[in-house]
């Protein structure tokens, strides 16, 4: 049968594009990704592309792109998603996103969602003191919501009623049964008249990998007792009038819908119970959870979600609804603090892959010395049968053949009875039997377990231009999968089955889980290196929590950042550009003094002058380079990588 010949539909089965970046990303026929920076088909550029474009703007990759228009774009679709609901059931009540900024606290992010909000009555909510008292500066319209949320000291609460004091729509959100009295004591104090919110713990758990977030044992809420309480306190105090916010939370990527409806209809129903009580409650939050389909299988896989936007915002106001209508409740309105689906799509990793290290391919010998070892003979002829052989059946004693035979070889090399050359041989043989084992069964159903053992075996090593610790640091500690692929030559075959490296001296400084089915994939075929031509792989969906997770491991920076817009064509615009960190700012982060490490640097170059070790020539060459490379990027650089000095 003639081969089919490779095209771009073949590569979105692969790295299954159309299922996780829908609208945002697609293969077009000529090979590269393209994105739609408002989800509209006809509109689209080339992400390879834009990205050399960048480059000769001599900024070096690996870079973050952000893109504005989808930003705004996931914040109109949560907003269309409700708007629709809300028409569909009657809904009276209405709704408003509140953007978490502890997903991306970005001050070019935030500034475009707050930009944003100036047109709606969308929000924003704070977790701790700093990022509340940016949200105050920021916020210029003065009835755009403020939630805050997070353990509370005087201090914060100072900070949230001083926003109330000057007419901004600040809720601080009470966690704990102690922040009752802090309240009661700062609103005297300040003489402010606040109001605010209460989150409770429901029985209810959520699901997916932060299901512990909710339930009885959830970090932050109240009981229902001490919900109770609260309420009498407040009464007692005065201060029950300004209740206007009940809050619950079920934890970050809710995988399944079923677990978020038995939610919502626990907490409307302690909404309903509260009015029962002359609490004067309007707005109920139901938190973040709204799932990002990373892996684009739309299952209840931690890196996936069983339902799709207009589904979560249908249950949320239906739920909502079910329980106003039967206890003659008057509908809330609705607030959600769903960052991840609103800042994920937004931006992608760019990276080059420096080189690769791997199966040899090198021709192998076809004869052997007659006093040869035995394992080492049997390994050359199991290798020349199975270029014979197609039957997968035959190829598998093949397989356990070549197995027992290597495992022999090492054993007589660790005793002595086999040279070095012999064993380099004998590993020649096992992995190019290998290899051959599993492009034979890769055709047959049966052994697909088989194949997926031998792919991790015979895998190459990429090595990325990046740290996974700085750029993708949920990758490393939660093994979250994150949709990677590259970005070109896509309408060419991918031969190579491999893992990604970063530049880090670290092991876990790799990617070795990528998206696929159920539990998703050891390995991603990518494409064989070209030393002629750039090799370019986008990491995407990585625009919630990964920058402010990164941490500076071997000292690898925050990467270059471009924010891009669109014209009125649909074509990117470069909107402003965040430089990475420099090694002379990751030094000072660590407490080092460049001063005093360039004086140390020149000490020892003028003991080697003197020493005529090196000629005054090239002291000055050798000192300016140690300067221009402390004031460089963090990551390696073009005059780095071509030797330059």
């Amino acid at each position: 049968m003639k081969k089919l010949k490779w095209n771009t539909n073949k590569s979105d089965e692969i790295y299954n594009t159309s299922g996780w970046g829908a609208p945002y990303f697609s293969i077009k026929r000529k090979g590269d990704v393209v994105v739609h920076p408002r989800g509209k088909p006809t509109r689209y550029f080339s992400l390879k592309t834009l990205v050399d474009q960048i480059i000769e703007r001599s900024i070096q990759p690996p870079f973050l792109l952000r893109f504005n228009d989808i930003l705004i774009h996931r914040l109109s679709c949560i907003s269309e998603a409700f708007a629709n609901a809300i028409k569909e059931f009657d809904y009276t009540g209405k709704h408003s996103v509140i953007y978490p900024i502890k997903v991306n606290q970005q001050k070019h992010v935030v500034d475009q969602i707050v930009k944003y909000n100036l047109k709606n009555s969308n929000g924003l909510e704070a977790g701790s003191k700093p990022e509340l008292l940016a949200i105050l500066a920021l916020s210029q319209k003065q009835d755009m919501p403020i939630i805050c949320n997070g353990y509370k000291d005087e201090e914060y609460f100072e900070i949230a009623l001083m926003g109330t004091k000057i007419g901004k729509a600040v809720f601080p959100v009470i966690e704990k049964f102690s922040e009752f009295e802090t309240l009661v004591t700062v609103s005297k104090r300040m003489d402010v008249k606040p109001q605010f919110g209460v989150r409770i713990k429901l029985s209810a758990t959520g699901s997916g990998r932060w299901q512990k977030s909710g339930g009885f044992r959830s970090k932050f809420g109240l009981t229902i007792n001490e919900l109770v309480r609260g309420v009498e306190k407040l009464k007692k105090h005065n201060l029950l009038d300004g209740f206007k916010l009940l809050h619950f939370h079920q934890g970050s990527q809710i995988t399944d819908i079923s677990t978020l409806k038995r939610s919502l209809k626990e907490a409307a129903r302690v909404y309903s119970e509260l009015i029962k009580l002359d609490v004067p409650l309007e707005i109920l939050d139901v938190g973040g959870g709204l799932g990002v389909d990373y892996n684009g299988t739309a299952t209840n896989h931690d890196s996936s979600a069983n339902y799709d936007l207009q589904e979560y915002a249908n249950d949320v106001v239906f739920q909502i609804k079910e329980i106003c209508d039967e206890t003659n409740v008057a509908c809330p309105t609705i607030y959600t603090e769903c960052g991840r689906a609103v800042a994920a799509h937004h931006s992608v990793l760019i990276f080059e892959a420096l080189g690769y290290s791997g199966y040899d391919r090198s021709k192998l010998p076809e004869k052997l010395k007659k006093n040869s070892p035995k394992p080492l003979r049997e390994l050359l002829e199991i290798r020349k049968a199975l270029q014979r052989e197609k039957q997968s059946t035959k190829v598998m004693e093949h397989y356990h053949d070549a197995i027992s035979n290597f495992q022999e070889s090492q054993n007589l090399f660790g005793l002595g009875y086999m040279n070095i050359r012999e064993r380099g041989m004998a590993e020649d043989f096992y992995f190019s039997s290998l290899k051959r084992c599993m492009t034979i069964l890769k055709q047959d159903e049966e052994y697909q377990d088989e194949v997926k053992d031998l792919e991790k075996i015979l895998s190459d090593t990429y090595f990325g231009n990046f740290s996974v610790f700085q750029s993708l640091p949920d990758h490393w500690a939660i093994e979250q999968q994150f949709p990677i692929m590259p970005i070109h030559k896509l309408n060419e075959e991918p031969t190579a089955s491999a893992i990604i490296a970063d530049i880090t001296c670290d092991s876990d400084g790799k990617i070795d889980l990528f998206i696929g089915p159920k539990k998703g994939n050891a390995t991603i075929r990518l494409h064989p290196l070209d030393d002629k031509e750039e090799y370019y792989i986008g990491a995407f969906l990585v625009g919630a929590y990964q920058e402010t997770l990164g941490d500076l491991h071997n000292l690898f920076g925050d990467t270059n950042a471009v924010h891009v817009r669109t014209d009125n064509k649909g074509q990117p615009v470069i909107d402003a550009i965040v430089r990475g960190d420099t090694v002379k700012e990751v030094l000072s982060y660590v407490q080092y003094d460049v001063d005093d490490l360039l004086d140390l640097m020149h000490q020892q170059v003028e003991k080697a002058v003197h020493a005529k070790q090196i000629s005054f020539k090239e002291s000055g060459k050798l000192l300016k380079f140690y300067e221009t490379a402390i004031e460089g990027y963090t990551y390696l650089e073009d005059w780095v990588t071509r030797g330059e000095l």
